[in-house]
């Protein structure tokens, strides 16, 4: 078969950069199309191509936001150009620490060698201070208007390494073979003054006094190599961690140290990497020391032990070189820049955090990891399974709280196991009792992990036609879906909601065409500390975790509390209302059974049956039977509560005045409908009833 051009992402991607937004966005320059960045969640459900820009500069360069100010972009180009690119403008400005654009000459032409890809980098523990490098490394305190060297060259600066390149007939000299200089380069976030250094003919020094000296501290016996990465400790300010790169040497092996003593001595760090797994960059989890991530020539790598042993984090990642990694710790997510298969990014970085506390958990045991902080955006969630997406479109996290759970290996759906969650005051909100998958629920719930991880990117799930089911037996089947576990490792999806209300037996819920769902769905809970309680069979085991409010967002405490307070009350309302029809939709099957075997007359049935037809009208609409049945049937009390209830939850907001005004009406109108169904049902049942007078 025949595939579109625009099938899947194939960015060929250098580094990566992040900024302090929320959503964190993503920084990076690809292989001969330049520098972009975008968001790392977007409304709608996914990451839409439009949402990445243009940014600084080039194709081979560090892209960096400026910290505070994120439309300012830092990138370079070939030779000595170096921009920053202001978003709101479009204005590109060059703070070149030296713009004598010589494109064509060889590195021992030039005075300073700047690389076709060098660092550039504002320090973590002085914001203010930004660097670049050539042979030498460079700093500016007011944003690359002016410059000061602050080291000599630290590269071997053998001549016969920067002759002219190319040849016998032509030269071939892009700004790609300037060469050495200062490849790596990192800033202590503990220490502004402490300063490393790799060169990219294999030097490595490090300076504490913010470049006035330099020590010289290469790893003994690593010969002539590319330093890739140097990763100073987050909490310890002796310790740092480097890679090195020699297969443009024919040497392909992964060279990895770690150091505690500022370089006096190196430790090779390489246990579990196959010999031939060259590597890229080494990242340190900024809120767990012991997690080190590592980019290789194939995939991810992590070790939970600071190093001491390494295992792969491939999962869905496809197999490519991985370039450069970055964390965010407040969302909790890992981001790799890929050289061939653009950017992926990994959620749920608590579970490994958890995981260097307790590396392995027994296979007779349950165990409950702690959930990653959820958030109440609107930047979060996935489309529906089977929708289709653009090929070219990124992933949501998940809305919600995911919770990670250990079932022993012996499980076989005999012993009772639920999951629960708690406020802060340990008042219990929801419940889901597990239950062993069935294979259809298997199947489903992998082909949906398929299309909601991009696995097949552009296709939907196979889709599993729901739509002729009333939205009763739907949310069974979804709820089931959701709580059907194995043996082993499960992952549950808690939506921050509370339960769904008691919905109509056989009823068809329109489709939200362009309007409001029309759901029993509960509320969603309020900011706030939550526990989550796993029981299997007696054993209790509970974890906390965080609902935080999109920082964007501007509700206070007190304002959500008050959506809530209503938006449960409405749920109150639909579910007495829901059951109340309920009844009399069985009061009314039993009468209208009693009249069809005669046992009751038409005429004895008829006034309670034209009660019960009257006030079950009023309150559902069950005459609709499509997703677009409301055009043809007007929707009734049980629709408009619950479209009242979606309003409110378009927005994190305080109420308003209106919304309040219109549930004083439903309220009203629902207290009155239950009562009007509660005796229709008594009246039912009495004229039902055997024996009944004649």
């Amino acid at each position: 078969t025949w595939t579109t051009e625009h099938n899947h992402p194939t960015g060929q991607f250098y580094h990566v950069n992040i900024d302090d937004q929320f959503p964190y966005h993503i920084y990076g320059a690809q292989q001969d199309e330049g520098s972009y960045e975008g968001p790392s969640a977007h409304s709608g459900g996914l990451i839409p191509f439009g949402a990445w820009h243009e940014v600084a500069y080039g194709e081979s360069t560090y892209a960096v936001p400026q910290p505070g100010d994120p439309k300012i972009t830092y990138g370079s180009g070939y030779y000595t150009i170096f921009v920053k690119h202001d978003q709101r403008t479009g204005e590109f400005r060059s703070v070149s620490p030296w713009p004598h654009y010589q494109e064509g000459l060889s590195s021992g032409e030039l005075k300073y060698r700047f690389g076709w890809t060098r660092p550039i980098l504002f320090s973590p523990a002085n914001p203010k201070q930004l660097f670049t490098t050539a042979q030498c490394v460079f700093r500016s305190d007011d944003y690359g208007a002016t410059w000061n060297q602050i080291s000599p060259d630290l590269t071997r600066n053998q001549p016969n390494t920067e002759i002219p390149s190319g040849g016998p007939i032509d030269l071939d000299q892009s700004g790609a073979e300037v060469y050495p200089l200062v490849s790596a380069l990192a800033v202590s976030s503990l220490d502004a003054n402490l300063i490393w250094a790799g060169s990219d003919d294999g030097l490595v020094h490090v300076t504490t006094d913010g470049g006035k000296s330099w020590q010289k501290v290469t790893p003994p016996g690593l010969s002539e190599s590319s330093i890739n990465c140097i990763e100073p400790s987050h909490t310890d300010k002796q310790t740092a961690y480097l890679t090195a790169r020699r297969y443009m040497w024919d040497d392909f092996k992964p060279y990895v140290f770690k150091t505690t003593d500022l370089g006096k001595h190196w430790t090779t760090i390489t246990e579990g990497l196959p010999a031939d797994e060259f590597v890229f960059d080494i990242r340190q989890d900024p809120a767990e020391s012991k997690l080190l991530l590592l980019a290789t020539r194939s995939t991810v790598y992590f070790s939970l032990d600071e190093g001491a042993h390494w295992q792969p984090l491939t999962l869905n990642l496809p197999v490519a070189q991985v370039r450069d990694i970055a964390i965010n710790t407040r969302q909790g997510q890992v981001v790799a820049a890929t050289h061939g298969r653009s950017f992926w990014v990994l959620d749920n970085l608590t579970l490994l955090e958890q995981l260097t506390k307790n590396p392995a958990v027994q296979s007779n045991a349950s165990f409950l990891f702690a959930p990653q902080k959820a958030w109440l955006t609107h930047d979060y969630g996935l489309p529906e399974p089977e929708e289709r997406r653009p090929p070219d479109a990124g992933y949501n996290p998940p809305f919600g709280a995911t919770v990670f759970f250990h079932i022993p290996q012996n499980y076989d759906g005999k012993t009772p196991a639920t999951l629960q969650f708690t406020d802060g005051q340990g008042k219990m909100i929801r419940s889901f009792p597990l239950h062993l998958a069935t294979e259809n629920e298997k199947k489903e719930k992998e082909q949906e992990t398929e299309g909601l991880t991009g696995t097949h990117l552009g296709k939907p799930a196979p889709e599993v036609d729901h739509s002729g089911e009333p939205t009763d037996q739907q949310i069974r089947e979804k709820e089931a879906k959701l709580a059907a576990i194995e043996p082993g490792m499960n992952a549950l999806q808690w939506d921050l909601r509370y339960p769904y209300a008691t919905e109509v037996t056989g009823y068809h819920a329109p489709i939200a065409a362009g309007g409001l769902e029309d759901s029993v769905q509960g509320p969603v809970v309020v900011p706030g500390t939550y526990s989550v309680v796993l029981d299997y069979g007696g054993q209790k085991t509970q974890q906390s975790f965080t609902v935080a409010l999109d920082p964007r967002l501007h509700a206070t405490q007190q304002d959500l509390a008050a959506r809530l307070a209503l938006r449960l009350q409405i749920h109150a309302d639909l579910d007495a209302l829901n059951k109340e029809i309920n009844q009399a939709l069985a009061a009314r099957d039993k009468l209208q059974k009693a009249v069809s075997t005669q046992s009751v007359t038409d005429t004895q049935a008829a006034s309670a049956l034209a009660a019960l037809n009257r006030d079950i009208d009023s309150a559902a609409a069950m005459a609709i039977k499509s997703s677009e049945g409301d055009l043809l049937h007007g929707t009734r009390l049980r629709d408009h509560l619950a479209y009242l209830g979606a309003e409110i939850d378009l927005s994190y907001d305080r109420l308003t005045a209106a919304q309040e005004a219109v549930f004083r009406e439903l309220d009203k109108q629902a207290k009155e409908s239950t009562q009007k169904l509660d005796a229709d049902v008594a009246q039912a049942d009495g004229v039902a009833k055997p024996g009944a007078a004649r």
